[in-house]
């Protein structure tokens, strides 16, 4: 599976009639890509076509070795408390082609796999295709049968 990185299209997106018949709002929706630096960072295609990444700094405050004793404590978690001391949006000049997907339930019977290829020029999105439309059987059926 591996990792990936968010993000979210501000810019309208090509939508087939049945894709936009269903409740979602595609300009909120965070979508998933492995065409960036797939860290888990949160980028934005935004409305004149711009890409931008949302950087955030943290500081963290660590669990004590006295903590880190006591019964109710779980060896994994190692970062008691953490807050925001930066934050930022970023332009990306990226040159190249993204694809971006995600899965929307259509009814309790069917899903949607969605991707988009958006294609930029240094960081200016040229244009936005709609790439693939798949569907299949609900994954809450699939998970019962399981």
């Amino acid at each position: 599976m591996g990792m990936f990185s968010y993000i979210k299209c501000k810019k309208d997106l090509p939508l087939t009639g049945e894709l936009k018949n269903l409740s979602v709002k595609w300009n909120e929706t965070q979508f998933q890509t492995k065409d960036l630096d797939n860290c888990l960072e949160n980028y934005i295609i935004s409305e004149d076509g711009e890409l931008f990444e949302e950087v955030i700094e943290y500081e963290y405050t660590y669990y004590t070795e006295e903590e880190k004793k006591q019964k109710d404590h779980k060896p994994w978690s190692v970062i008691k408390d953490q807050k925001i001391v930066k934050q930022e949006t970023k332009k990306v000049d990226f040159h190249g082609k993204i694809t971006f997907y995600d899965t929307f339930d259509i009814n309790d019977q069917e899903d949607v796999w969605v991707d988009f290829d958006a294609y930029f020029i240094y960081g200016k999105l040229d244009k936005i295709e709609l790439a693939k439309v798949e569907k299949y059987e609900n994954r809450k059926i699939k998970m019962d049968e399981y």
